[in-house]
């Protein structure tokens, strides 16, 4: 912080937006995060989190318009298989293994 330019934390609109961005996007969104944690069983709460990079993808593409390559869409299908293997109840068609 010592070497940051923070000049545009000085007008009121500067500190507005710092004072937002460490309430909702950091203090508020980490504390909702650790209420589901406590409240969500330890498989739930390991796999949910590899899903938040698909999600903000998903939300890119469709949200701001962005456009992915194929291999990140093929990445995209590779998490989802790996999310529904993860998921998936133990006993579900797997005689003989």
């Amino acid at each position: 912080m010592l070497f940051v330019d923070t000049h545009w934390l000085a007008p009121t609109r500067g500190a507005a937006v710092a004072v937002y961005l460490a309430l909702f996007t950091v203090y508020l969104a980490y504390r909702l995060f650790g209420y589901g944690l406590r409240h969500t069983p330890a498989s739930v709460a390991t796999s949910l989190p590899l899903a938040e990079p698909a999600v903000a993808a998903v939300l890119g593409v469709t949200v701001l318009g962005e456009r992915l390559l194929a291999a990140s869409w093929c990445g995209l299908v590779v998490l989802a298989l790996g999310l529904v293997l993860l998921t998936a109840p133990v006993g579900t068609g797997r005689r003989g293994l």
